[in-house]
Protein backbone atom coordinates (compact mmCIF):
# COMPACT_ATOMS: atom_id res chain seq x y z
CA UNK A 1 0.00 0.00 0.00
CA UNK A 2 1.71 3.31 -1.35
CA UNK A 3 1.61 5.90 1.89
CA UNK A 4 -0.57 9.12 1.99
CA UNK A 5 2.68 11.28 0.49
CA UNK A 6 3.26 9.29 -2.90
CA UNK A 7 -0.98 10.03 -3.59
CA UNK A 8 -0.52 13.41 -2.19
CA UNK A 9 2.64 14.19 -4.55
CA UNK A 10 0.35 12.73 -7.33
CA UNK A 11 -1.99 15.06 -6.93
CA UNK A 12 -0.02 17.49 -6.89
CA UNK A 13 1.60 16.19 -9.92
CA UNK A 14 -1.72 16.15 -11.88
CA UNK A 15 -2.86 19.49 -10.53
CA UNK A 16 0.12 21.11 -12.36
CA UNK A 17 -0.53 19.39 -15.56
CA UNK A 18 -4.36 20.51 -15.04
CA UNK A 19 -2.95 24.15 -14.47
CA UNK A 20 -0.63 24.00 -17.23
CA UNK A 21 -3.35 22.59 -19.86
CA UNK A 22 -5.66 25.39 -18.91
CA UNK A 23 -3.45 28.55 -18.35
CA UNK A 24 -2.76 29.62 -22.00
CA UNK A 25 -6.33 28.94 -23.40
CA UNK A 26 -10.34 30.62 -23.06
CA UNK A 27 -13.21 28.32 -22.68
CA UNK A 28 -13.93 28.57 -26.45
CA UNK A 29 -10.84 27.66 -27.32
CA UNK A 30 -10.39 24.76 -24.71
CA UNK A 31 -14.10 23.86 -26.07
CA UNK A 32 -12.42 23.15 -29.58
CA UNK A 33 -9.21 21.81 -28.52
CA UNK A 34 -10.20 18.26 -27.97
CA UNK A 35 -6.37 16.51 -27.36
CA UNK A 36 -6.33 19.57 -24.41
CA UNK A 37 -10.28 18.73 -22.82
CA UNK A 38 -9.18 15.26 -22.73
CA UNK A 39 -6.11 15.70 -21.69
CA UNK A 40 -7.20 17.43 -18.69
CA UNK A 41 -10.27 15.53 -18.06
CA UNK A 42 -7.95 12.50 -17.70
CA UNK A 43 -5.58 14.42 -15.42
CA UNK A 44 -8.42 15.57 -13.33
CA UNK A 45 -9.61 12.26 -13.11
CA UNK A 46 -6.36 10.61 -12.21
CA UNK A 47 -6.71 13.53 -9.09
CA UNK A 48 -9.81 11.75 -7.84
CA UNK A 49 -8.23 8.13 -8.20
CA UNK A 50 -5.45 9.47 -5.83
CA UNK A 51 -7.91 11.05 -3.54
CA UNK A 52 -10.06 7.85 -3.32
CA UNK A 53 -6.32 6.44 -1.59
CA UNK A 54 -5.67 8.95 0.87
CA UNK A 55 -5.95 7.92 4.15
CA UNK A 56 -9.08 8.75 6.19
CA UNK A 57 -7.09 9.87 9.23
CA UNK A 58 -5.51 12.83 6.99
CA UNK A 59 -9.01 13.72 5.64
CA UNK A 60 -10.10 14.02 9.01
CA UNK A 61 -7.35 16.32 9.89
CA UNK A 62 -8.25 18.44 7.04
CA UNK A 63 -12.02 18.50 6.90
CA UNK A 64 -11.51 22.05 5.07
CA UNK A 65 -10.40 20.06 1.50
CA UNK A 66 -13.00 18.77 -0.22
CA UNK A 67 -12.21 14.86 -0.33
CA UNK A 68 -15.30 14.09 -2.17
CA UNK A 69 -15.77 16.53 -5.04
CA UNK A 70 -12.33 15.17 -6.78
CA UNK A 71 -13.95 11.49 -6.07
CA UNK A 72 -16.90 12.32 -7.97
CA UNK A 73 -15.44 13.50 -10.63
CA UNK A 74 -13.35 10.80 -11.20
CA UNK A 75 -16.38 8.31 -11.40
CA UNK A 76 -18.20 10.64 -13.89
CA UNK A 77 -15.17 11.02 -16.00
CA UNK A 78 -13.95 7.23 -15.98
CA UNK A 79 -17.50 5.55 -16.23
CA UNK A 80 -19.31 7.98 -18.00
CA UNK A 81 -16.47 9.38 -20.25
CA UNK A 82 -18.94 9.39 -23.22
CA UNK A 83 -20.89 11.94 -21.83
CA UNK A 84 -18.60 14.84 -19.78
CA UNK A 85 -19.40 17.92 -19.95
CA UNK A 86 -16.13 20.17 -20.96
CA UNK A 87 -17.69 23.53 -19.34
CA UNK A 88 -17.41 21.39 -16.36
CA UNK A 89 -13.95 20.38 -16.69
CA UNK A 90 -13.37 23.81 -17.47
CA UNK A 91 -14.70 25.06 -14.29
CA UNK A 92 -13.08 22.42 -12.37
CA UNK A 93 -9.64 23.22 -13.70
CA UNK A 94 -9.73 27.11 -13.73
CA UNK A 95 -12.07 27.08 -10.05
CA UNK A 96 -11.75 24.57 -8.15
CA UNK A 97 -8.35 23.22 -8.85
CA UNK A 98 -6.32 26.19 -7.89
CA UNK A 99 -7.61 25.84 -4.32
CA UNK A 100 -7.07 22.51 -3.83
CA UNK A 101 -3.33 22.82 -5.35
CA UNK A 102 -3.20 25.53 -2.69
CA UNK A 103 -4.84 22.89 0.07
CA UNK A 104 -2.39 19.73 -0.90
CA UNK A 105 1.19 22.32 -0.65
CA UNK A 106 0.48 23.20 2.71
CA UNK A 107 -0.73 19.60 3.97
CA UNK A 108 2.15 18.48 1.98
CA UNK A 109 4.04 21.19 4.57
CA UNK A 110 2.25 20.24 7.47
CA UNK A 111 2.85 16.02 7.40
CA UNK A 112 6.06 15.75 5.34
CA UNK A 113 8.88 18.53 5.62
CA UNK A 114 11.10 17.89 8.43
Amino acid sequence: MRPDQEWLRDIEHNIELVIRFVSSTNLEEFLKDEMRSMATAKAVENIGEAVKHISQELKERYPDVDWVGPARMRDRTAHGYWSINYNVVWHTATKEIPILQQQIIYILEQEFSS
